[in-house]
């Protein structure tokens, strides 16, 4: 329960700044993924939910390699 308080908490404060970074020229991705979501375009801001979902697993993937797993837990 405290990681999920914990998680609520850095996304709530993170959405001011994600706010603020959109622009007419420059929309960040969850902007877009809601104004799809709330624009009745589900198609399209499911496909880009599943592109940001891939992004995400093979950046954390390529960091653990770069990193040489060094976060695993010694036994």
């Amino acid at each position: 329960m405290a990681v999920a308080i914990l998680t609520f908490d850095a996304a709530f404060r993170d959405v001011s700044t994600v706010i603020l970074l959109n622009s007419v020229n420059s929309t960040p991705l969850s902007v877009l993924l809601l104004e799809y979501s709330t624009g009745n375009q589900l198609e399209q801001a499911a496909a880009l939910g599943v592109i940001m979902s891939v992004i995400t697993v093979v950046v954390g993937v390529v960091a653990t390699r770069i990193g040489g797993g060094r976060l695993r837990r010694k036994s």
